[in-house]
């Protein structure tokens, strides 16, 4: 017999099960009670309910409704193949093979024109894919068109679009036969099921229980219905049924109270009355149920209900017209007081506290307030939240949640949900803020997490299938390397991780594993810039110094030098060797069985896995076994590429989630469709806007199910509509919902959800705010609505205008932005305060140079020890088309320093070729060109160097006694005209002082010899200080002492790009002083800020990390006086001093 329980609320059913568990026990004590459930959420939670209920919950077996109406036909059945060779994975195999067959055929043109271009069998593979899944709809929603297909019938409908699906319907069935596999599939193993079923009634079922519970299911498939009924006669099976309302079952049960519904809510409108009661009995009930008579019935008395529950209209229209079916009524009243509950019951009963007269427009629709409830000031069961980004949602909620529990300490963490429609855009927020939030007062789980997601190593494996069409870029390897269990692996430590990511960069390695990679793409091979030509380079290093010159064509890479690096040479070779095997290996094509083993092959290959790695790649493995299993079973004998098995393993791990923690001991986060009715006291929904949900559901054009519609058929669109139903009747105590209403991206705005508006309309409608409404239209009256229960949240958290919200004081999560906004108006400079002074009695010249190169980042690397320097130098990707800034110092250095030593301009060839093989060149003519250039420049630069260059240079001791401070060092290459310096590159400030540092010891120094001018030079710039008297020479030196020992206290803010450019623009190099006429200093400040900032071409000073650590990114006024005002004690002496002449 079959017995449905309705109710509106799982618990109803809940209890409702646990007491036939209790009060009727099974006959066989060791038979398993079998509750068929449509997912594992559900299952979970039943249990946990069912041992509060029955104290102790065993011998239970849960089992999902397909897999158990498959298994019961499957061993109820004689002679049945337990293969479904009509299963989704082994048709797609069938399909591949028959697809190529049947494109050259009549009326498969469209086969033949999607197919073009597909070497790779890609296109092949996905079209049997959706074909295979098109073919599974059709087999449980459409076996008489399948049936009709396969005896050469047509189905007049459908037209010509059914022709090339009805070919490969048959020929997949022939192909079935040839191979000979049993020809049972859903459609036809369920209707002879159900023929046996209903024609003998000794069918025994010994392997099963003698009853069949059925919880909380929802848009089974119509076959299952007549499923059920056919066991209905042999066994016992409880339904049981969330039913939102409770006039349903007289709707679709019982036609004369239908019938007097209809009477009751057609009375006010005579034509429509008079329409159908003119009919007679049959013709009503057609009208009944599926004209727009009965919808119009529906709309008027329940909204909610009309648009949101088609899809449990559907499944009570089937379930009437079950024979053999006893009904128990279990309906619980919701508790008025609230909002969310007023709008639970409205649902229940069917009500509707709206009249409606002489609806002419919808503008001119007016509401009177008779029966219409108010809504209380402080009622906010139900609210809305409009956020700026998917980041500013989650604070939001975290601080609404951090409000329930303190305001109701009876709501516990697991007693809260928070949907969403793509959980993986929300997981790093979530993270960032449940995870990282003080105390982690709120504990969390986050649920429907993927496989990849949570095993990061598996994209890892993927990036290895994808070997064959990825450029090889230094990048992507390193990025392999980095993986711990692959550095594991090979014998990486972290330490030499770091010094192979510098060979990597100094080496010239761009891209590709060797020349095969440049042929594949159709570039031409130049031997260089590949990891075979760094890796050659490397090896050669080990053997011979560069001096040496090249050997074979490469040139020795020098820092490779030496028996303590060879074991990491070996270690690379060693993986790069694996990687070429690999990639070559992968670009073939194979038959199925040749691929089966390579998984296993690659992780041994690169992995040395953990125990949680060893886990998710043994999910993998099983999905590649089984994905060559499935093409054995389906003969399948062509080769394929291994592009085939990537897009499969990636789309299974796209769809397989992480769900074992659902309900445990913290705030539960997972996708809408994790729901299932189960009660929540808080009810969270985010990313509810217009476009995201009712979330868009991509379906082919070929699916023929849409141009001839069936009650019953699979919407998904309609589906997403009774979820939202669902959650606002499960929601015990609160339902919260939030969107964003702005675009991060453009600014432009974003819409709430449809189903948002929909709701808020039925608000306004039922619903006073206690004002005088009589003479608002529906319009206004829903603005005043939403205006009511939405809460606006600005971007900025900490504005005082966002703390208080509908009279809600909002500052909970926000108290680190109050503290922090609190002190917006100081200086960060302020913060910083002096420390001990520091009082040796030598000091070396090397440190006092150090100093002055950066005094700020002296200061905090050598007084804090806090070390900033962003020393990671990103690989190059790509060959150089160009050379950057810090390849056209070294390479204008090397050919500086060859120009001033080297007399011989015939070797100026052999230090080219020395450049070029090392890969700083861009290739052929560019590179040419680029170094004629530079060759250009540099030796212009050095013709003014060699005019005072001295072969004959010696390192002069330092030992000077300044203000009883002795400063010792050395004063390196001196030569008897002079000290000379230069660089390859334009001069600047800090330039300058270094030199005049050094000029000034140079000038005090008394070792008898006569004194020259100190000079440096550099493109287009130079810095000449002419000899000055010693005292003259010691009194700055000493002012130079005391800013070294006055910035190792408190921060100097001697700046060097900033105030060079502010220098140049105001001093007058003719009266040797500043100009300070108004618009020259209003100018040149306009300039220093501009420097500091920077723009799209040039970084500014201000991204120095050390600048930005203790000024920030903006500088004031008072800032800019003071980097004025030790500008000018430090840098005008030596702009006085510079000749020029």
């Amino acid at each position: 017999m079959l017995i449905v329980y309705h109710s509106n609320k799982l618990e109803s059913l809940k209890n409702s099960l646990a007491e036939i568990i209790r009060d009727k026990s099974l006959r066989d004590p060791f038979q398993s009670e079998v509750i068929l459930i449509q997912n594992n959420y559900i299952s979970q939670w039943l249990q946990i309910e069912l041992a509060y209920e029955l104290g102790i919950v065993c011998n239970i077996n849960f089992f999902d409704l397909d897999d158990y109406f498959w298994k019961i036909c499957i061993d109820t059945l004689e002679n049945v193949s337990c293969i479904n060779y009509f299963s989704k994975p082994i048709m797609i195999w069938k399909l591949m093979q028959i697809i190529s067959d049947v494109s050259e055929q009549t009326d498969c043109e469209i086969i033949k024109h999607y197919l073009l271009d597909d070497q790779d069998q890609r296109k092949r593979f996905q079209l049997s894919v959706h074909i295979a899944d098109l073919f599974i709809k059709y087999l449980l929603y459409r076996p008489d068109w399948l049936e009709a297909w396969q005896y050469n019938k047509e189905i007049k409908a459908l037209g010509k679009a059914q022709l090339w699906q009805a070919k490969l319907w048959r020929e997949l069935i022939i192909h079935t036969k040839l191979n000979r596999h049993s020809l049972i599939n859903y459609g036809s193993l369920y209707k002879k099921f159900i023929s046996i079923l209903s024609n003998n009634h000794q069918v025994i079922f010994s392997d099963f229980s003698q009853r069949i519970f059925i919880f909380s299911v929802s848009g089974l498939v119509p076959v299952y219905y007549k499923i059920l009924q056919a066991l209905s006669y042999h066994i016992d099976i409880y339904l049981f049924f969330i039913n939102p309302n409770l006039h349903y079952l007289d709707v679709f049960f019982d036609y004369e109270s239908t019938l007097n519904l209809v009477k009751y809510n057609f009375c006010n409108y005579q034509d429509t009355k008079s329409q159908f009661f003119l009919c007679n009995k049959n013709r009503q009930q057609k009208l009944l149920f599926n004209d727009n008579y009965y919808n119009n019935c529906c709309c008027l008395e329940s909204p909610l209900l009309f648009a949101w529950g088609e899809s449990v209209r559907h499944d009570l229209f089937f379930l009437s017209r079950l024979k053999n079916v006893r009904k128990v009524h279990a309906f619980v009243d919701c508790v008025k007081g609230s909002l969310l509950n007023i709008l639970q019951q409205d649902i229940l009963n069917f009500e509707n506290h709206i009249n409606m007269f002489n609806i002419k427009h919808y503008d001119d629709f007016c509401i009177t307030q008779q029966n219409k409830r108010l809504l209380k000031p402080d009622d906010y069961s139900l609210c809305l939240h409009g956020c700026h980004s998917i980041q500013h949602e989650v604070e939001v909620l975290y601080n609404n949640l951090l409000s329930v529990v303190s305001n109701d300490p009876s709501i516990l963490p697991h007693e809260i949900i928070v949907m969403m429609p793509n959980i993986d855009h929300y997981i790093p927020a979530i993270q960032s803020i449940f995870g990282t939030a003080a105390n982690k007062i709120l504990p969390f789980i986050i649920i429907d997490q993927k496989w990849k997601n949570i095993h990061p190593i598996l994209l890892i494996f993927f990036n290895l299938l994808k070997l064959p069409d990825i450029r090889c870029t230094s990048k992507e390897i390193f990025a392999l390397l980095e993986t711990p269990s692959i550095a594991s692996h090979f014998g990486f430590d972290e330490k030499k991780l770091e010094l192979l990511h510098y060979w990597i960069i100094d080496s010239g390695i761009c891209w590709g594993l060797d020349d095969l990679t440049f042929s594949k793409l159709d570039v031409p091979i130049v031997n260089q810039y590949t990891w075979h030509f760094g890796l050659n380079r490397m090896l050669l290093g080990y053997a011979i110094d560069s001096k040496y010159g090249f050997w074979k064509g490469i040139f020795p890479y020098n820092a490779s030098s030496g028996q303590q690096y060879i074991e990491l040479v070996g270690q690379l070779g060693f993986f790069l060797e694996k990687l070429r095997f690999w990639r070559n290996e992968l670009t073939q094509i194979k038959i199925l069985s040749e691929w089966q083993p390579c998984i296993r092959k690659i992780i041994d290959d690169f992995f040395d896995l953990s125990i949680q790695e060893e886990e998710a790649f043994l999910l993998l493995e099983s999905n590649w076994h089984e994905f060559v299993e499935n093409g054995k079973l389906a003969n399948y004998h062509q080769p394929i590429s291994i592009v085939l098995i990537r897009d499969y393993l990636y789309s299974k791990l796209e769809l397989r989630c992480i769900s074992q923690k659902f309900l445990s001991n913290g705030i539960n986060f997972c996708n809408f469709s994790s729901h299932s009715f189960i009660p929540f006291k808080v009810i969270c929904l985010l990313g509810m806007n217009d476009n995201v949900y009712p979330r868009n559901h991509f379906e082919f054009d070929f699916n023929l199910m849409y141009k001839q519609k069936r009650c019953g058929d699979l919407d998904l669109y309609n589906k997403d509509y009774y979820l939202f139903l669902e959650m606002i009747l499960s929601a015990q105590q609160l339902l919260y919902i939030s969107f964003i209403y702005c675009s991060i991206y453009d600014g432009r705005s974003l819409y709430p959800s449809v189903l948002i508006d929909k709701l808020i309309e039925y608000i306004a409608q039922n619903f006073s705010l206690g004002m005088d409404e009589n003479k608002g239209n529906i319009s206004m009256l829903i603005e005043c609505m939403r205006a009511r229960l939405c809460q606006w949240h600005d971007r900025m958290p900490f504005l005082v205008e966002c703390l208080n919200t509908n009279g809600v004081k909002q500052q909970i999560f926000y108290d680190t932005c109050l503290n922090t906004g609190s002190n917006i108006g100081n200086m960060r400079y302020n913060f910083v305060f002096s420390l001990d002074r520091m009082s040796p009695d030598i000091l070396l010249l090397d440190d006092l140079l150090n100093f002055y190169k950066s005094p700020i980042k002296t200061w905090f690397k050598e007084r804090l020890l806090v070390n900033l320097d962003r020393n990671i130098i990103e690989c190059s990707e790509d060959e150089p088309f160009f050379v950057d800034a810090l390849t056209r110092y070294k390479l204008n250095k090397y050919l500086l320093n060859y120009f001033i030593h080297n007399k011989k301009t015939s070797d100026i060839n052999d230090l080219y070729n020395r450049i070029y093989a090392t890969g700083l060149l861009p290739y052929g003519a560019f590179g040419e060109l680029y170094w004629l250039q530079q060759c250009e420049k540099m030796s212009r630069l050095a013709d003014k160097i060699i005019k005072w260059y001295l072969p004959d240079q010696h390192d002069m001791e330092v030992s000077l006694i300044i203000n009883d401070v002795k400063l010792t060092g050395l004063l390196r290459a001196v030569q008897s005209n002079g000290l000379l310096r230069w660089r390859p590159a334009v001069l600047s400030m800090r330039d300058g002082l270094l030199l005049w540092l050094e000029h000034l010891v140079y000038c005090v120094i008394d070792d008898g010899l006569l004194k020259n001018s100190s000079k440096m030079f550099g493109i287009n710039s130079q810095w000449i200080f002419p000899v000055i008297p010693k005292m003259l020479a010691k009194e700055y030196l000493s002012i130079l002492f005391k800013g070294y020992y006055d910035g190792m206290s408190t921060p100097l803010l001697l700046l060097n790009k900033s105030v060079g450019v502010w220098l140049n623009y105001c001093f007058d190099k003719n009266t040797k002083n500043i100009i300070l006429c108004h618009d020259r200093q209003y100018n040149a400040r306009l300039k220093l800020i501009e420097c500091w900032k920077g723009n799209k071409y040039i970084i500014g000073e201000s991204h120095d990390p050390y600048l930005q650590r203790l000024l920030g990114e903006d500088i004031n006024s008072l800032h800019i006086e003071l980097i004025i005002d030790i500008a000018k004690f430090y840098y005008l002496p030596i702009m006085k001093f510079n000749d020029i002449s």
